[in-house]
């Protein structure tokens, strides 16, 4: 009786000694619920799903599966674990047939596993805290895009690997000073390309002496992306403008592996 909401079985009476001590712990206590709905992760896609769970470096997707009937279950499961992307695992933690149930999002939440249905129904109440707990609930009507959905998370699993290329070398042949930009380089592009953006490491004789970013780069007075084998061009470093004649750049581009 006089109670605003209905308690659960579990919960705690504190007695206090007036009704407005009463109500300042309600009150607090009602502000401290509503913040921690408010910061509880909502259902998100499956796109910021994968970028998740790279970012947290797994390698496994925790699935639980609910279909219709046994024949489409058997079906999917067997195609599921046909999957395979590089080194990531498919773990499926529960199948089973009909609607989802809050005993699936519970073990879902345990497992850190997206649920996926396939022509089943989801309840408004099980809709609702799935969103309130983060749980990831996909549903579909075909195998096929079911398969490519789940395909598309693993290799969001996979961290991509990169490498640093040379794609080119300038030699500088003469220096120039403005105000404003402060050391031009005028150098010679004598190998490959040099790309405006690129990490560059300068090097006297055999010893590199400043590493860094090539700011800016000119063909005349334009501003250019970038400059060929066999042309001029004027090279500004971010940092560093102690050139000097018979300076050589080398150029670098950071690439994806591509496996």
């Amino acid at each position: 009786m006089g109670l605003s909401d209905v308690p659960s079985a579990g919960d705690v009476f504190q007695v206090v000694s007036s009704d407005k001590e009463a109500k300042k712990i309600a009150d607090s206590r009602a502000y401290e619920l509503l913040d921690a709905k408010r910061k509880k992760k909502k259902a998100i896609s499956l796109e910021e799903f994968s970028q998740r769970i790279n970012e947290e470096e797994i390698t496994t997707l925790n699935l639980v599966v609910k279909a219709d009937v046994i024949g489409s279950l058997e079906a999917i499961v067997t195609s599921i674990n046909k999957i395979k992307i590089d080194n990531t695992v498919i773990n499926i933690v529960h199948t089973g047939t009909g609607g989802m149930t809050e005993s699936d999002l519970m073990l879902a939440k345990a497992s850190s596993a997206m649920l996926v249905g396939f022509n089943v129904i989801v309840p408004l109440e099980i809709k609702n805290k799935a969103e309130e707990e983060g749980i990831i609930v996909k549903l579909y009507h075909i195998i096929y895009q079911l398969l490519e959905n789940i395909t598309d998370v693993l290799k969001g699993l996979i961290k991509p690997k990169y490498e640093r290329v040379k794609i080119g070398t300038a030699e500088v042949r003469s220096l120039y000073k403005f105000s404003k930009v402060g050391v031009i380089a005028g150098c010679f592009v004598s190998e490959g390309k040099v790309l405006r953006g690129s990490e560059i490491e300068v090097y006297r004789g055999n010893n590199m002496i400043y590493e860094g970013v090539l700011t800016s780069l000119k063909r005349f007075k334009d501003d250019v992306r970038e400059v060929q084998t066999g042309y001029e061009c004027g090279i500004v470093l971010e940092g560093y403008d102690a050139f000097e004649e018979n300076d050589y750049i080398q150029v670098f581009m950071i690439k994806e592996v591509v496996v």
